[in-house]
């Protein structure tokens, strides 16, 4: 049968984010909703898509802009999915995929926690 794909199409809004170990104030969360649809996603102005390898621990994910600010760059992630909640955690240098779900002050890295709406 092999290992579950994580249900992550919908629309998501953060309950919480940090960047760089760094709180995101509640205002700036307004701005962070993602859409992921049948491998494609928007954040922003960004538009892609994404590829999930199901078979890492945590479930890996690549985030690729084809339109927006960060087109031609690859952002790698990784995401846990629990119900109507999903962690996601990613670098923003593209340099390194996250082995934990942290973002250290000095790096650039992204945390949040969304929820999923109807």
């Amino acid at each position: 049968m092999g290992t579950k794909q994580p249900d992550i199409d919908g629309w998501w809004l953060p309950t919480c984010a940090e960047l760089g170990g760094v709180r995101l104030p509640e205002e700036a969360l307004t701005d962070l909703a993602l859409r992921l649809r049948h491998g494609t996603f928007r954040f922003g102005t960004d538009e892609g898509w994404t590829v999930v390898n199901r078979h890492a621990t945590p479930h890996a994910l690549d985030i690729v802009p084809a339109r927006g600010p960060n087109r031609g760059r690859v952002v790698p992630a990784i995401i846990d999915v629990s119900g109507g909640s999903m962690r996601i955690c990613c670098d923003l240098s593209g340099r390194s995929r996250p082995e934990e779900f942290a973002a250290p002050t000095g790096t650039r890295r992204f945390l949040a926690t969304y929820r999923r709406v109807a």
